[in-house]
């Protein structure tokens, strides 16, 4: 068992300067990883997924039926009503959506988990 004294004594003996290193460390390592909506906001769509490839309805009827278009600017109000439109279908336990620049444009990758049914046949 540890005493607080001894948990006292490795937190006065650790360096503060370590402790600053790998604090600015951990810092640098996940400022790439965080990206703002702005920054794919009005750039177009260049592409649209869906994750896992078999989904309950066909490529057709998703595309269909979500406002996001390929070739169309991206606009936030616009990924919140196509996971509202796929959730309405009732096909879908869980939804989220991927997005990645390349060369200026985005691709969207819809991630999404089918739900099941359970009931009496």
């Amino acid at each position: 068992m540890v005493t607080a004294a001894a948990l006292r004594w490795s937190l006065v003996a650790t360096p503060r300067r370590s402790r600053r290193r790998v604090l600015s460390l951990a810092i640098s390592c996940l400022l790439p990883l965080i990206a703002s909506a702005d920054d794919y906001e009005g750039k177009t769509v260049a592409s649209i997924t869906f994750e896992p490839d078999r989904q309950p309805l066909t490529q057709q009827q998703l595309l269909d039926m979500l406002p996001i278009k390929i070739g169309q600017p991206l606009r936030s109000e616009d990924i919140r009503a196509s996971i509202q439109r796929l959730y309405r279908t009732g096909e879908y336990a869980d939804i989220a959506v991927d997005a990645a620049l390349q060369n200026g444009n985005v691709n969207l990758r819809f991630i999404t988990t089918a739900s099941s049914f359970i009931g009496y046949i």
